[in-house]
C-alpha cells in the first residue's frame, strides 16, 4: 500500500541483486499503481537477467548514476557489510528495518555528469553494459548528486520517492539530509552474522523529526517519524 502511494521507490545496487526484487505493487486491484522503479547503479551493474530488467517495459525502470564522491563511504555490496558485521562480537538484541520518503530539497541548476567508470557485470565495459541495458526499456539518468537527482525527478513530475531497501540507499538519503520521513520497523526476532546492519535505530533519530504514529503489525511495531516541510 505504501508503494501505491508513492510516485517512485528506489534501492540501491547490492539489493537489487541480492534480493532481485520487483518492487511492484501486487495487491489485486492495484497493479497499475506501481511506481517507477529506481536503482542507484553508477556502474550500470543490474543484471539483464533481473526481474526489474525483463519487466522494464512493463513498469518503468531507471538506473540513476551518481559519482562515488557524492555518496557516503560505504559498500553497496551486501556480502561485504556481512563481513563488517561478523566481525564485531555483539549484535543487536531486535532487528531494524528502514523506509524512507524523500522530498526535493534545495539543489543547483542540473548539470548530468559524464565520466569514465568501469563497469564489471555482464556486457563488458560500463558503456557497452549502458548500451545493453537502454535496449532493454531501462531509462538512464546520470546526475552528479542525489539533490540533483531529486531535482530531475521533481521535474518529470514525481513529487514522493520512497526509498525502500539497502544500508547503501538509506545512509546515502540521510547523510544528504534529504529523508523528510522515516518508518522504522522493528521485530523482536534476532538478527546475527551475516545479517544487515540498520542505518539507524530510534535513539538515533535527531530532534528533527517528530513521533506521528506507533502502529503494531503482530509482535513488530511501526514507529513513523515526519520532519516539518
Amino acid at each position: 500500500e505504501l508503494r501505491a502511494r508513492c510516485d517512485c521507490i528506489l534501492v540501491g545496487i547490492g539489493t537489487a541483486i541480492a534480493d532481485d526484487p520487483e518492487l511492484t505493487v501486487r495487491i489485486a486491484g492495484m497493479e497499475q499503481r506501481s511506481p517507477v522503479r529506481i536503482v542507484l547503479d553508477r556502474q550500470f551493474e543490474l543484471p539483464l537477467t533481473s526481474k526489474l530488467v525483463r519487466t522494464a517495459r512493463e513498469v518503468p525502470v531507471i538506473v540513476a548514476a551518481i559519482p562515488p564522491s557524492a555518496l557516503p563511504d560505504i559498500s553497496p555490496s551486501r556480502g561485504e557489510i556481512g563481513k563488517r558485521l561478523a566481525a564485531r562480537s555483539n549484535f543487536d538484541s531486535t532487528s531494524h528495518s528502514s523506509t524512507f520518503k524523500v522530498g526535493q530539497g534545495s539543489a543547483p541548476s542540473i548539470s548530468p555528469l559524464e565520466g569514465e567508470m568501469p563497469g564489471r557485470a555482464e556486457g563488458g565495459n560500463r558503456e557497452s553494459k549502458r548500451q545493453l541495458l537502454t535496449e532493454a526499456g531501462v531509462q538512464i539518468l546520470e546526475a552528479p548528486t542525489l539533490e540533483n537527482l531529486l531535482r530531475i525527478l521533481a521535474e518529470s513530475g514525481m513529487s514522493e520517492l520512497l526509498v525502500e531497501g539497502g544500508a547503501f540507499a538509506a545512509k546515502s538519503f540521510l547523510e544528504a539530509e534529504l529523508v523528510d520521513r522515516i518508518m522504522l520497523f522493528e521485530s523482536p526476532v534476532v538478527i546475527g552474522e551475516g545479517g544487515i546492519e540498520t542505518p539507524l535505530n530510534r535513539a538515533d533519530i535527531t530532534g528533527d523529526y517528530a513521533l506521528v504514529s506507533e502502529t503494531a503489525y503482530g509482535r513488530d511495531r511501526c514507529f513513523d517519524y515526519e520532519r516539518p516541510i
